[in-house]
């Protein structure tokens, strides 16, 4: 089996950015997960370390759920191999899960600045405004003057917009269209290609930063 290169990508940004993948697997019944680092990829073999003792739960297994972030969607790989005194694991053949384990979803942060989106379609251009991010795709808030008829379910388009952290400018396609209070928002969702990936992610890490320390101040001011 090939693994889906989507995940691979994934694995790669993971293993540049420094962060963990998180195994799950059943253990005399009970789930245990197993925070690993990626430490190389050669072709389709992710090789891994940890100092878990839960990769003990590994050990004798065909495969393991990847559950990786909340940035990335579950998938399933194959275990070819687990070493406990080194805390090694080689795994293969990735393929996303049907389910989303533990019903976890993307994150998807709102800007607490205004960040101005333009969107161009095959006939038509607009300026809207970032609602939310993902990985995957964005929302656009689009004001009612600047909405166009050619924007509907399935259009491709070309999305720019600049973040703090880099400019972005790939292609995505419209999956949904809402009202808006009395404008628009487009649900839009990225090509899997992007080369801006890493400057969402980055983002998407700072910003979730900002949302959690804001909490705690919430909190702490409320005490």
């Amino acid at each position: 089996m090939v693994s889906n290169q989507q995940i691979m990508s994934d694995i790669r940004l993971v293993m540049e950015t420094g962060h963990k993948l998180e195994l799950m697997n059943i253990f005399q019944g009970i789930p245990f997960i197993c925070k690993a680092t990626v430490t190389q990829i050669e072709g389709e073999v992710v090789s891994l370390e940890t100092r878990d003792s839960t990769i003990l739960c590994l050990k004798g297994q065909e495969e393991t759920r990847v559950l990786g972030s909340d940035y990335f969607e579950p998938s399933l790989a194959r275990v070819i191999s687990v070493d406990i005194p080194t805390g090694v694991i080689n795994l293969d053949n990735f393929v996303y899960s049907e389910t989303k384990l533990g019903d976890r979803t993307l994150i998807r942060v709102q800007p607490t600045e205004d960040i101005q989106v333009q969107i161009e379609g095959a006939s038509h251009r607009a300026l809207g405004h970032l609602m939310d991010i993902s990985l995957s795709g964005l929302g656009v808030q689009i004001l009612e003057k600047d909405f166009h008829d050619s924007f509907i379910k399935g259009s491709d388009i070309q999305i720019t917009l600049q973040l703090p952290e880099g400019k972005v400018n790939c292609n995505g396609m419209i999956t949904k269209v809402d009202r808006f209070n009395q404008d628009y928002r487009l649900s839009i969702r990225f090509s899997p290609d992007i080369a801006d990936r890493p400057t969402i992610f980055r983002y998407l890490i700072d910003r979730r930063k900002e949302i959690e320390e804001e909490v705690e101040k919430r909190y702490l001011d409320a005490m």
